[in-house]
């Protein structure tokens, strides 16, 4: 009998806090996988710092964040790469997707979020997918439904940062099958925060 209150109360507070239910296709095979994903993070930032030298020139761009900020958000992404997942978890020892998002806005920028995927997801404006910028928080669902399961921090080209189920903090790809049948849409939620102060 107890073992059944215990089942009753930990389902809805596993859904409701989002992170579960989604096993993404692994991305990091080896160690060495991990390590060629940390290099294709700084490839992407330095693809990040041309694009934001461009609009510095007055051209137009997406990434709205201040290059300072996305080397700062880059850095904890790296940190954090390979971390093993742990529901609830928001340190090296494991982590959930909503605490990975917790933890590197809170060491890149000092920005204070809710550890809960439904709680970001009510955060900030929402953003199509033509016009994702590095940063903006991408969510995802279970395929078929509109229930709330999982969050990443988009790097651009196609590409997020997020804490798997099955592999721990990875990089992987909108366009794959997976995540794009899941796709339920992205948060700016920066510009947000940054109005109310």
């Amino acid at each position: 009998m107890k073992f059944s209150w215990i089942v009753f109360l930990l389902v809805p507070l596993g859904i409701l806090s989002g992170c579960v239910g989604l096993t993404p296709k692994p991305i990091f095979t080896s160690t060495s996988e991990a390590e060629k994903h940390k290099s294709v993070a700084s490839s992407q930032l330095q693809q990040e710092k041309i694009v934001g030298n461009l609009a510095s020139k007055g051209r137009k761009t997406t990434i709205g964040l201040p290059l300072k900020e996305r080397e700062k958000i880059m850095q904890q992404v790296e940190k954090y790469l390979g971390v093993p997942y742990r529901w609830g978890g928001m340190s090296n020892n494991g982590i959930d997707c909503s605490g990975f998002v917790v933890v590197v806005f809170r060491d890149a920028l000092g920005v204070l979020l809710p550890h809960s995927t439904s709680k970001l997801y009510s955060l900030g404006e929402t953003v199509t997918p033509q016009d994702l910028g590095f940063g903006d928080l991408v969510f995802f669902r279970d395929v078929g439904r509109r229930q709330l399961l999982h969050v990443g921090i988009f790097l651009g080209g196609a590409r997020f940062a997020h804490a798997s189920t099955s592999k721990g903090v990875t990089i992987s790809s909108l366009q794959d099958d997976y995540y794009r049948t899941r796709f339920l849409g992205a948060r700016r939620i920066l510009n947000a925060i940054r109005n109310k102060h």
